[in-house]
């Protein structure tokens, strides 16, 4: 399990499920963690809301770019992120580091990448639901509610639905059979 600790300053840990062998794997104010192929991926608040990641041993620390960025989600070779220094534009980088590519002009959060897609809050358009494909083409509006939290598993797209108090809803990944979720 990899969590940054509230009560480090929110420096990255991991321990085993059963809390043994807890190990502290950075020095930064962290958050947005994701962990992929052995490597930890986080934002880095300690200098300047950057891209990070360090492997899961704690060795091999690497900035991956000059951008303000959250929302981070890793997947494929690549990183997807908000990109604050651009007006909280959708970017992605590769895990190393290079070809660093816009991939839309909307304000977006939430970001959830699945099955060559990429998920997001359109805060453009009030938290609109969004898909588009993982080069940036193919953008599509997915509903009408203003959306947070979204997560993609199995072809629904789980949300909060912001426009009926934070409640959980889910749809299908084109948009369709949309349902509340009790």
């Amino acid at each position: 399990m990899y969590y940054y600790n509230n009560n480090d300053d929110n420096k990255i840990y991991k321990m085993r499920t059963d809390g043994t062998g807890r190990t502290k794997l950075n020095d930064d104010t962290s958050g947005f963690i994701n962990v992929v192929e052995g490597w930890v991926y986080y934002t880095n608040y300690s200098d300047g809301v950057q891209l990070y990641k360090v492997r899961t041993d704690g060795t091999g620390r690497t900035k991956l770019n000059d951008d303000s960025s959250e929302s981070i989600n890793v997947t494929d070779g690549w990183v997807y992120y908000t990109n604050y220094s651009d007006g909280d534009k959708l970017y992605k980088v590769r895990t190393d580091g290079t070809g660093r590519t816009k991939l839309n002009d909307n304000s977006s959060r939430f970001i959830n990448v699945a099955d060559g897609w990429v998920y997001y809050a359109n805060l453009s358009d009030d938290c609109k639901l969004y898909k588009m494909r993982t080069d940036g083409t193919d953008m599509t509006k997915l509903n009408d509610d203003s959306s947070g939290s979204i997560n993609v598993t199995d072809s629904w797209v789980y949300y909060h639905n912001l426009s009926d108090g934070s409640k959980l809803y889910k749809m299908r990944t084109d948009g369709t059979r949309q349902q509340r979720v009790d």
